[in-house]
């Protein structure tokens, strides 16, 4: 349940700046050049985290 809670938060707020931010990349309203700003905001928002959670999920899955 605590996974389920953090991954729906995680990915909330990583969906929703990577929706912001494709928006303003495509529109040209953030160059491109600022790629590399905008991915260690996806990590800082939380990335390693959720991919963690996914993977463990499906590590206990598999095992099954």
């Amino acid at each position: 349940l605590e996974e389920a809670e953090s991954l729906a938060e995680l990915e909330n707020d990583i969906n929703t700046y990577v929706n912001r931010m494709q928006a303003e990349f495509i529109t040209g309203e953030t160059p491109f050049s600022e790629w590399d700003q905008y991915v260690d905001q996806i990590e800082k928002i939380g990335l390693d985290e959720y991919l963690k959670i996914y993977k463990d999920g499906y590590e206990r899955f598999a095992a099954n």
